[in-house]
């Protein structure tokens, strides 16, 4: 409840006060529960990947994404946790790995101990950052709903970080570019966008 106080804005409406609210200028306004968040069974899903983002102070944040037959993604998993020696966040790594036979970890290209860690263990880790922007624009269109009312990218229930910072992700005033807060997760998903589509498996702007 402590941490639950101290918070302000959208999140607090939201997280403590249990209202419905969304963020003023939000980047991705075209998230939606009723669209976006589903519950999926894991059958569904012939490939997985990890998407992480390095932090201490601030999260590290590992997201467990499943690609069905028709390479829609879906995060099924998030962990979400500071103060957490990265020796830890490895080992999750390693374990969800060894659980679902993981192609590959898009991972924040600055954080080349992380990465040199993953790929130590075994895991086939991945530098990725690319243009802020671009990769925003990617996220948004993985977003929009195709002509099958499905879209191409879902984000499991569960993952209450994840969904909070979809909905909580703002612009800077008067500029284009997001502010730098409520993103741990969405940089990890970014990550991993770009690396997926530079593969080139997903079309998408099509049906």
């Amino acid at each position: 409840m402590a941490v639950l106080e101290g918070l302000s804005g959208v999140r607090r409406q939201r997280l403590l006060l249990g209202q419905w609210a969304t963020a003023e200028g939000a980047v991705y306004d075209i998230f939606n529960t009723k669209d976006h968040v589903k519950e999926r069974n894991e059958s569904e899903f012939n490939r997985w990947y990890l998407a992480m983002d390095e932090g201490y102070t601030n999260p590290a944040v590992i997201l467990l994404v499943g690609a069905d037959s028709d390479d829609r993604l879906h995060v099924i998993r998030e962990y979400y946790e500071r103060g957490k020696l990265q020796k830890d966040v490895v080992g999750i790594a390693r374990n969800w790995f060894d659980e679902k036979e993981v192609a590959l970890a898009a991972v924040d290209a600055a954080a080349a101990g992380l990465i040199a860690d993953l790929v130590d263990s075994g895991i086939p880790a991945e530098p990725h950052k690319g243009r802020v922007l671009d990769g925003i624009t990617l996220v948004q269109q993985y977003l929009k709903v195709q002509g099958d009312g499905k879209p191409r990218l879902t984000v499991d229930p569960s993952c209450v970080n994840l969904i909070n910072e979809f909905e909580s992700y703002v612009w800077k005033s008067g500029k284009d570019e997001p502010v730098k807060e409520n993103d741990h997760a969405l940089d990890a998903l970014r990550y991993l966008i770009n690396a997926v589509h530079q593969s080139g498996p997903l079309i998408l702007f099509g049906a």
